[in-house]
């Protein structure tokens, strides 16, 4: 899990306590936001998958 603020008081050892690991960012959120979206378009180059057309996306809506 990664948080661009500080987390409430006990919610780090809830999220640890399933198994996820936690990334607390300080300092500019605005980077943090960019640094979190490159990491997320990096592993899905790893692991073979396409950000900008994800599986399992599918239309609900259709305006026009």
């Amino acid at each position: 899990m990664w948080s661009h603020s500080p987390l409430p008081a006990g919610l780090r050892a809830d999220i640890e306590g399933v198994g996820a690991t936690v990334i607390e960012a300080s300092g500019d959120p605005l980077l943090s936001l960019v640094a979190t979206q490159r990491f997320a378009v990096d592993l899905a180059a790893v692991r073979g998958l396409d950000p900008d057309h994800p599986r399992n996306l599918t239309r609900s809506v259709m305006l026009g």
